[in-house]
């Protein structure tokens, strides 16, 4: 695995040369301030959904474990739930708008146990095909792994793609700061 550091905004992020299983290899922006230390053991819960739906996030999910010491642990095989008293460091649920996680340890600092830190909306109400569940699923955990956006990466090309009238339009420009934090390419800085 290369390293490369790279001073982000605000935090220090690393981009870093994965190589992956299929051979390939990938870049990836991981945020150093919120990573989780090595060996840890994440426990998940689920808000809703049934056992199917949670086995199939469990399992996709869990193909991260594969490339770094880290393990989730979902509880038994009827895979834990989200109550008042549970702890977890991840705590999944499908009633909110969208896909979304808090990048790594946020989801424990940010929020409380009754509250998600990873959202797969309506995914109990209708499940999505196995690739596109597999894609979303594996993005989310990685965010919980602290991975970045892949836009975010020194390399990527999507910042002049996009036409920054319209996305200030639909954000709103009260928002402005918020959007360009998360949109726009972070710089290079020291390598």
């Amino acid at each position: 695995m290369t390293l490369h550091k790279v001073a982000f905004r605000r935090f220090l992020m690393v981009w870093v040369l994965l190589s992956l299983a299929s051979g390939t290899a990938t870049g990836a922006v991981i945020n150093t301030f919120k990573t989780w230390p090595a060996g840890s053991v994440l426990r998940v819960c689920f808000f809703g959904g049934d056992t199917g739906l949670r086995s199939q996030i469990a399992s996709v999910a869990s193909e991260w474990t594969t490339h770094g010491n880290i393990r989730f642990d979902f509880g038994s095989e009827a895979f834990r739930s989200c109550e008042a008293d549970t702890i977890a460091e991840v705590r999944v649920g499908f009633s909110k708008p969208g896909y979304w996680a808090f990048l790594g340890t946020d989801g424990v600092k940010l929020s409380s146990n009754a509250e998600h830190s990873v959202n797969f909306s309506k995914f109990d109400e209708s499940t999505p095909d196995d690739a596109s569940l597999r894609q979303i699923v594996l993005r989310e955990f990685g965010h919980v792994l602290a991975f970045g956006n892949e836009f975010q990466s020194p390399e990527s090309p999507c910042e002049r793609d996009l036409n920054w009238t319209k996305v200030y339009d639909y954000y709103g420009t009260v928002y402005k700061d918020i959007v360009d934090q998360n949109l726009r390419k972070n710089p290079a800085g020291t390598q």
